[in-house]
């Protein structure tokens, strides 16, 4: 689609030291290809350990299913599992990392998730004072 609105509500729920992310994604084309169709479905959701702040294990989902009143057929899907390590380094850096299995037939095989976060670490650097920086 040449415009397109997305919706991606992120609702989170921590109970103990156990964190349950939900991130449902819903897209409608506004112009373009597919503009005159419905909303599109899909997920990022996850559940976390948080065992320590540098080292904490989870499994992430993610996935869509085509239109929501119209979803494309299970064979035309991708839904994948990715057993995941995150955590936060020194200066604020979090990263979060693993490998994912496709769950589905349309799914690839295998991939590899390697995500660095550096908002903190950036907001060190050009804070208002020289004195809140990481180097200093």
């Amino acid at each position: 689609a040449d415009l397109e609105l997305e919706l991606k509500p992120i609702i989170e729920k921590d109970l103990g030291r156990v964190s349950l992310v939900l991130n449902p994604v819903f897209e409608k084309p506004l112009y373009g290809v597919g503009h005159d169709q419905g909303f599109e479905f899909g997920y990022r959701n996850g559940v976390y350990y948080r065992w320590m702040r540098y080292l904490s294990p989870g499994v992430e989902f993610y996935g869509g299913i085509g239109l929501i009143d119209d979803s494309d057929p299970l064979s035309e899907q991708q839904h994948y599992i990715f057993p995941v390590m995150w955590g936060e380094l020194p200066y604020g850096i979090e990263y979060n990392l693993g490998p994912g299995f496709g769950l589905t037939s349309n799914s690839d095989h295998v991939l590899i998730k390697f995500n660095f976060e550096l908002e903190r670490f950036i907001g060190a650097l050009f804070g208002p004072s020289p004195d809140d920086g990481w180097f200093y």
